[in-house]
């Protein structure tokens, strides 16, 4: 359990290797113990979990990375309805409200923005592939 974990963690490090390779090593403590119930799941397939669980967190940051260019290319107000609908924690019946727009609209927006935010990683995805 990586809560138990969590005082291992060094802050300003990447959280989410860290995560995963802790919750490799449970699992593997995990199976240590589990000697006498005979478990279906292989070291070599544990392994191979991890190895793919490695790439795909350089995939997931890649786009991180292409998702975070993509805001930046947004119009300001755009920026300001994600930063207000996904950071601030707020409902978007709230944003909403506080905007006095009708909630359906922001609805309708935040609908084009994630469609538009989503095409311009893959461009830029794309684009980085074919470089």
């Amino acid at each position: 359990m990586l809560w138990r974990a969590f005082g291992e963690f060094q802050p300003g490090t990447d959280f989410r290797a860290w995560a995963c390779k802790t919750a490799f090593h449970q699992v593997l403590s995990f199976r240590k113990r589990q000697k006498r119930v005979p478990i279906p799941l292989s070291e070599a397939f544990v392994d191979t979990v991890a190895a793919e669980l490695a790439e795909m967190d350089k995939t997931l940051d890649h786009r991180l990375q292409a998702l975070a260019a993509c805001v930046e290319k947004l119009p300001r107000r755009a920026r300001e309805l994600l930063r207000r609908c996904y950071q601030s924690g707020l409902a978007t019946k709230q944003v909403a409200a506080e905007l006095e727009r009708p909630a359906g609209t922001i609805y309708k927006e935040l609908t084009r923005i994630r469609r538009g935010l989503f095409a311009c990683v893959e461009r830029t995805l794309a684009s980085e592939e074919r470089a």
